[in-house]
């Protein structure tokens, strides 16, 4: 089984290593804002990610369409804020979470 791929707007995630959903739906109240998509890619320290994340930093949020696939399943998460992305490396890796 290879990685996760993924795609939000322009920006392409290619080894994406783990994903995790957080929603808080409340009865009669709905979701609210709180429903969250978190995603972890990890790649060699020497191969550099294709593209950066552009969270709309300089105004509104970027909103899209967040599309994430593997082998077996693609999940689609339609009108979603970017709301932040975290990159770091190490000597052994680069890593982002968004």
């Amino acid at each position: 089984m290879g990685y996760m791929k993924g795609k939000f707007n322009d920006l392409e995630f290619q080894w994406i290593e783990g994903y995790k959903i957080s929603a808080c739906w409340t009865p009669k109240q709905g979701f609210q804002g709180n429903f969250y998509v978190y995603l972890w890619e990890r790649i060699e320290a020497a191969t550099p990610f294709k593209g950066t994340p552009d969270i709309g930093k300089d105004g509104p949020a970027k909103r899209g369409t967040l599309q994430l696939s593997d082998d077996d399943h693609t999940y689609k998460f339609e009108k979603i804020d970017a709301s932040s992305a975290q990159l770091g490396a190490t000597r052994r890796e680069r890593y982002r979470l968004f």
